[in-house]
């Protein structure tokens, strides 16, 4: 007599094979689903809307140019009594001068341009400063800081619609 309990080892295709139809979908289902859900991301990637200020370690007492360009058109047009609707176009243009004072020290100025359409002149103009310091792991920012999509939060606590509207952030920064 052999004990149910005992488990044999049976080769999985015959396991497989002797299940009903609707046990093999299943089975099919479940090992696609998990199997490729390790490449699942659960928050939206805006890393295109990040403008970071770069520490080069060989670029030391070495003065460039970089533009930032973002054109935008975000349509919000609802026809409801719970939000009104509204629509963004514009562009943004942040030219800078970068000097890299040493290998874990930079200064960036420059301007900040918001032009949003439909409005004469430009809707931001405002003057740009960040002092960047590296030390081993600690990033510390002064001045203009990485805000907007660099903060990494949820869309429930800080809406990446910001970065259109209110790009510029203030103050320090630690990394």
């Amino acid at each position: 007599m052999t004990n149910p309990l005992c488990i044999r080892h049976k080769n999985p295709i015959t396991i497989l094979l002797s299940l009903t139809l609707m046990k093999r979908v299943c089975v099919f289902i479940y090992i696609i689903v998990f199997h490729f859900s390790q490449d699942v991301i659960a928050q939206v990637d805006y890393d295109f809307f990040d403008e970071r200020l770069e520490i080069n370690k060989n670029d030391s007492n070495k003065l460039r140019f970089n533009f930032y360009n973002l054109n935008f058109m975000k349509n919000n047009e609802y026809y409801n009594k719970i939000s009104e609707g509204y629509t963004l176009y514009g562009n943004q243009v942040h030219p800078k001068l970068v000097y890299q004072a040493s290998p874990n020290i930079t200064l960036a100025g420059g301007v900040f341009l918001l032009k949003e359409y439909g409005f004469d002149g430009y809707s931001q103009v405002l003057p740009t400063f960040t002092l960047k310091i590296e030390k081993g792991p600690l990033t510390m920012l002064y001045g203009n800081i990485e805000g907007a999509a660099s903060h990494r939060l949820v869309e429930p606590l800080y809406e990446f619609e910001r970065v259109f509207i209110e790009r510029m952030e203030y103050g320090s920064q630690i990394l």
